[in-house]
């Protein structure tokens, strides 16, 4: 992270992949309560399905994926996930056609053991256009506190007791058409 050395600038923080100031997205402050932590057992499917549609003053969902992490490295103070993005049931404005693409999901090493992402499994992704930065033809993705993250179960879990209705849920995103406010 690097400070803002401009003096009468508010003081912003920096979340920089890679070694160029180019390649650097302006966030807020993320402090460890800001992480967003993977949502784990006992979700309500209607929460899942709520999420998609969210459109507060505090929260908007303008995209929801289904990914697959590639990859994992550390950089600094960030922690850098390359993933495909598999399926698009909601397609922000920001990131024109991400389907069967490699894009980066950004977020603070602190935050590591809360989002718990592995590679080779696949996640539900929902979250804010406002965390997605272009650089040229790169999208990278900032993983911030409103950004929903759900284990999505392999097709051998969707066949299981446990993870049934989760599957059909999840499934179920396709085509889910949210009420304009």
């Amino acid at each position: 992270m690097q400070k803002d050395p401009r003096p009468g600038i508010e003081p912003r923080t920096f979340l920089l992949q890679g070694n160029s100031a180019t390649n650097c997205a302006t966030v807020q402050p993320m402090l460890k309560k800001n992480c967003s932590k993977q949502r784990k057992e006992n979700i309500m499917n209607e929460d899942r399905e709520t999420k998609v549609c969210e459109s507060t003053q505090t929260s908007k969902i303008d995209f929801v994926y289904q990914v697959i992490v590639e990859s994992f490295s550390e950089n600094y103070t960030t922690d850098s996930y390359s993933v495909r993005i598999l399926k698009v049931f909601k397609q922000g404005t920001t990131d024109e056609s991400p389907q069967g693409k490699r894009r980066t999901f950004l977020t603070y090493q602190h935050c590591r053991e809360a989002l718990d992402l592995k590679p080779s499994k696949s996640y539900l992704i929902m979250g804010s256009s406002s965390y997605i930065y272009k650089d040229d033809s790169l999208y990278q993705y900032v993983i911030g506190e409103t950004t929903w993250v759900e284990y999505w179960p392999t097709p051998e879990e969707c066949e299981t007791e446990k993870y049934s209705p989760i599957c059909k849920s999840m499934n179920g995103l396709e085509g889910k058409k949210c009420r304009q406010k």
